[in-house]
């Protein structure tokens, strides 16, 4: 028997059951906006706005990516780094499950809990981000702005794992039921109906950008220039460049990009 096959109300305590259902709506919501940050917050990173844009064409894109990453940052320690007697956690919330669950599942919940505790990795990371917030971002330290003081340094990557330890960390602590922790049409799970454009908008976005660019019909429109300019492209431009091609039907569907002709 496993514990994801067996519903709340059979393993926990009545009392505790409105609690335990609100605080899992709480964090499921804060999470899904998690996810969703980071999603975007992916869909930016990989676009090859240096083939398709200009430096001055990509503001919003930059401010997108820097506040996402504010948001996701302070989503991340509020629910999981916080300390004090009336801050509401998730590693909190889960320890309170675990206590109010009845005897006979507890080694059940245990060991689930087991596979999700976060190691010494997690917990250093999960301290580092809470002392970056309370440097630069929640409060603002004097001696940080004037270089007094190093700064804690966060990147995008320390959040992803972060994101990932708290989405297994829910996942424990859901009974019989699974969560989705994207939208419908921003999730790769879900099957779209036959000829329906399922592209997440933030992907139909991008791609419009470099539909419309000028380098993506240039082997057409400017021949002579093109041959110029692929010479300063390295081989995985030509792949990208050629993937979009192929994706938007434009002119011949060019497998090999190191082609003469291309």
């Amino acid at each position: 028997m496993k514990i994801h096959d067996i519903d709340a109300k059979d393993v926990l305590d009545k009392s505790e059951l409105a609690y335990y259902e609100r605080g899992m709506e709480f964090f499921y919501s804060e999470l899904v906006h998690l996810n969703i940050n980071l999603f975007i917050m992916d869909k930016i990173a990989d676009f090859r706005f240096d083939l398709f844009t200009t430096i001055n064409q990509t503001t919003f894109f930059n401010m997108v990516f820097r506040n996402f990453f504010y948001s996701s940052l302070l989503i991340i320690t509020r629910i999981a780094a916080d300390q004090g007697s009336d801050v509401f956690t998730l590693p909190r919330f889960k320890n309170r499950i675990r206590q109010s669950s009845k005897q006979e599942y507890r080694e059940l919940i245990d060991n689930r809990l087991r596979e999700v505790k976060f190691d010494i990795g997690i917990q250093k990371l999960l301290e580092k981000t809470k002392n970056f917030r309370n440097q630069s971002v929640a409060h603002l330290l004097e001696e940080v702005v004037f270089g007094n003081k190093e700064t804690t340094k966060v990147f995008y990557s320390d959040l992803k794992k972060l994101r990932d330890q708290l989405n297994d960390l829910l996942d424990a602590i859901s009974f019989n039921v699974d969560h989705m922790m994207l939208p419908v049409h921003y999730s790769a799970d879900v099957i779209h109906p036959k000829h329906s454009d399922s592209r997440p908008d933030i992907e139909r976005i991008l791609d419009s950008i470099a539909e419309k660019s000028e380098l993506l019909t240039m082997p057409e429109k400017q021949p002579q220039g093109w041959k110029i300019h692929k010479k300063r492209l390295k081989k995985e431009d030509l792949d990208i460049i050629n993937h979009y091609r192929t994706k938007f039907g434009i002119g011949e569907t060019l497998i090999n990009a190191n082609r003469d002709d291309f």
